[in-house]
């Protein structure tokens, strides 16, 4: 909304009116060397190309803005092409003379921004859908959406701006922040894995505790988010976590912590703040992954990880000694 608020101030075109021709696929008459100043980076070639739309590289069209990010992707733009791109691509001349280029240093943020502008988020309606069920003895604020099948069980809060996706299940004892989203199919606060074997089986060790979920956390759908055993499971503000991740009991996640796919946490795991997972990685129990730390997909960490570290493989260790690993087993 801020961006459309700067265009509108600057060119004279209400929100209303840009909204209107972004559903009718309608052309804009914003110029490239509008946007560059609203996003605050470089144009090189004709400022005055008009835009009308967002495309991926592989479709490229003039009149359209399309991300070139990676040097493999780097061709010759005809004349009207506008691409979005890095300071190296750009200097590279790899792209030519014909086209434009929007030139940012943080161009992944700049091509947010864009589809923010020409694609912008329908507006989510409050309330509970006919089907869902939310408990007597939960507090649900007003601006909550609850989609539909969706279950909210007694004992539950949910703060200002949150989404509940259709057939998520939150259960009782769990504390969710503001503007939170759950994806569809996700379970908070289930029972831990407990268990311990005696004699006779194998004897199930209560979980009584609860979960904490903080501001402007996402959950992936179909991911799980067990309850603790005493004390809480904890996610910190900010934090994304990607579809069908496992997160068991007691484990203690900070602040903008990001869980790629497939991802699995045993109990009591402490991420720290910043922290960086890749798809499918598995993490022991009772691990403590450093603050600003990077686990690579496919990653099996049994041991911990330090502050700032990156590492790979399995068992996890220094991405490049794992790198070196790799190329000794090839020989």
């Amino acid at each position: 909304m801020l961006l459309l608020d700067a265009l509108h101030r600057r060119i004279g075109i209400s929100i209303a009116d840009i909204n209107s021709k972004i559903r009718h696929n309608e052309f804009m008459t914003i110029t490239v060397l509008q946007l560059g100043k609203q996003l605050d980076v470089e144009v090189v070639g004709d400022g005055t190309q008009g835009v009308e739309s967002l495309c991926p590289v592989e479709s490229h069209r003039p009149g359209a803005i399309f991300p070139v990010l990676k040097p493999r992707y780097a061709f010759e733009l005809a004349a009207g092409e506008i691409a979005l791109t890095t300071p190296p691509i750009a200097a590279s001349g790899n792209l030519g003379t014909l086209g434009t280029l929007l030139v940012s240093p943080q161009p992944i943020v700049a091509l947010a921004t864009l589809i923010e502008l020409f694609y912008p988020t329908a507006s989510i309606p409050s309330g509970v859908h006919p089907s869902a069920v939310v408990e007597a003895g939960s507090e649900v604020h007003p601006s909550v959406y609850v989609g539909a099948g969706a279950v909210v069980e007694a004992g539950v809060s949910v703060g200002e701006g949150t989404i509940i996706g259709p057939r998520v299940v939150v259960h009782r004892n769990t504390h969710i922040g503001k503007y939170v989203v759950i994806g569809s199919g996700a379970v908070i606060g289930y029972d831990g894995f407990g268990f311990v074997p005696v004699d006779n089986g194998i004897l199930k060790i209560p979980q009584v505790g609860g979960v904490q979920i903080g501001d402007f956390v996402e959950i992936g759908a179909n991911s799980c988010i067990d309850r603790g055993t005493l004390g809480d499971t904890v996610v910190g503000a900010g934090t994304k976590i990607d579809n069908l991740v496992q997160i068991g009991h007691n484990v203690k996640i900070g602040k903008n912590v990001i869980i790629a796919a497939q991802t699995g946490l045993a109990g009591s795991t402490i991420l720290a703040d910043g922290a960086m997972l890749g798809g499918q990685v598995g993490v022991a129990d009772h691990l403590r992954i450093g603050v600003g730390a990077r686990v690579g997909a496919k990653s099996g960490v049994i041991g911990d990880v330090a502050d700032g570290d990156t590492v790979s493989g399995y068992p996890a260790m220094s991405r490049w000694q794992w790198l070196r690993v790799i190329a000794k087993l090839k020989k």
